[in-house]
């Protein structure tokens, strides 16, 4: 027989019982829209999970810290590991690492006249800002030349109060600082602006003139809480406190800390490299830590959900593969005298067995293809409708798109496949009882 032969009589043969057919097309559409909703959800999920993190930082940025109290049973010889620039350039004979950024953070007073603002001041490198994803959105980034130059975090000017007041707090936001053009200092005297207490000495601390060159708009961002210095400024700053303090026999810091950074960040040049530097910085006795580490977690958590959801669409699919059997059984009794004359007229036991197979998958293709389309659909309604309500869950700004349902490409034609598959499948065993149908027996049959 024909291929095209065998192919219009599948078609004409589904036609004619179109009732029938119907119905278990019907099965299959809810089966295979049901599972592939159920699994666009758990994708969303996912992808939900990805695109928070890439909004809090860069995936391929690993953030090394001491690793205080390390002790290693093993080898107690290797003693401790200092964050300094020896450290600096072993990181950057790790293999695959683009860039490596020290930093220091130090805890700054930003004074404009009677208002004050305290915020963490990180000192760093000021062409790495770029690489290493510091995005400003107002003004621009650090430049070497600039002296005592600073990208203010989001938060920051929210921040300024009115020292002068007995209750700060309350004036908490009300100031009227413009921060790109009114005069404006950094200080360590963490009371700067306030009235000195009773018996109190005036803080001998220095003040610097500050120029704002840029902010962080991201409010979202990990740089967001977070204001940025050239790192030279800031150990200025530092070395100057240090120096009086020292000289008023008000040095703290006795024990010299041996550790030049309080951090230092590490770029992968690929998503791929970041497990291994990670490791490689942990194997020299560090902390390491990066969002991949997070964005495992959710993996797993949505990996978890997608197989559960999985697993409740495909119920539906076991249904509809139940009912194209059913469906086929039936078409072999009804059409047994049929198969029997096919068989006397000397048609290939085979392709009475394709015949039945194709016929199968082609109820699973109309009800694949027809499922998808309507999965598809599904899908936009409830982005529509529900997407409002996941981008408040997920804390992502509002220029960001948050799915409730999202079906990647590659879905569409694995669950259209499988729909076929099924079909044929479930078509097995009833075209293995047509073939072995006896000729005669089947001629007799009324």
């Amino acid at each position: 027989m024909k291929f095209l032969d065998l192919v219009t009589m599948g078609l004409r043969n589904l036609i004619r019982r179109k009732s029938r057919t119907i119905l278990t097309v019907l099965g299959v559409i809810i089966g295979a829209a049901s599972i592939v909703i159920m699994l666009s959800l758990g994708f969303a999920m996912d992808k939900n999970f990805k695109t928070q993190l890439e909004g809090m930082g860069n995936l391929m940025v690993i953030n090394v810290r001491q690793n205080w109290g390390r002790y290693d049973e093993d080898d107690s010889s290797k003693g401790e590991v200092y964050l300094n620039d020896e450290a600096v350039e072993t990181f950057k004979n790790i293999p695959n690492v683009e860039a490596v950024m020290p930093m220091k953070d130090v805890y700054l007073r930003i004074g404009a006249g009677k208002y004050a603002s305290d915020t963490s001041v990180i000192g760093v490198i000021p062409e790495m800002m770029d690489v290493f994803g510091i995005k400003v959105g107002e003004g621009r980034t650090l430049l070497e030349e600039d002296q005592y130059g600073i990208v203010l975090g989001a938060y920051v000017e929210e921040e300024f109060m009115n020292m002068k007041k007995r209750d700060p707090w309350k004036t908490r936001g009300e100031a009227d600082v413009d921060v790109f053009n009114d005069k404006l200092i950094i200080t360590k005297n963490m009371s700067y602006g306030e009235k000195p207490r009773y018996g109190e000495e005036k803080s001998r601390l220095k003040n610097y003139r500050l120029t704002v060159v840029g902010k962080i708009t991201d409010q979202f961002s990990e740089n967001s809480w977070n204001s940025y210095m050239n790192i030279k400024d800031l150990q200025k700053i530092e070395e100057d406190a240090a120096k009086i303090e020292k000289r008023s026999g008000n040095n703290r810091n006795k024990n010299k800390d041996k550790n030049i950074y309080n951090s230092i960040k590490i770029k992968a040049k690929k998503l791929d490299d970041v497990e291994k530097i990670q490791e490689a910085v942990k194997n020299m006795g560090y902390q390491a830590n990066s969002l991949m580490d997070y964005q495992k977690e959710m993996k797993k958590t949505s990996g978890m959900i997608q197989m559960v959801l999985g697993g409740i669409g495909a119920v539906s699919l076991l249904i509809a593969a139940l009912g194209i059997t059913n469906t086929m059984i039936m078409a072999i009794y009804e059409r047994t005298r049929e198969i029997g004359v096919m068989k006397v007229l000397g048609a290939n036991i085979g392709d009475i067995k394709k015949l039945f197979l194709f016929e199968a998958g082609m109820i699973g293709f109309i009800g694949g293809l027809l499922g998808l389309l309507i999965s598809a659909g599904g899908s936009l309604l409830l982005n529509k409708f529900l997407g409002g309500m996941a981008q408040g869950q997920y804390y992502m700004a509002d220029d960001v798109t948050t799915y409730v349902s999202y079906i990647p490409v590659w879905l569409y034609g694995l669950a259209l496949v499988f729909s076929i598959v099924i079909g044929v499948i479930s078509g097995y065993l009833p075209a293995r009882r047509a073939m072995k149908l006896s000729a005669l027996s089947a001629i007799k049959n009324e």
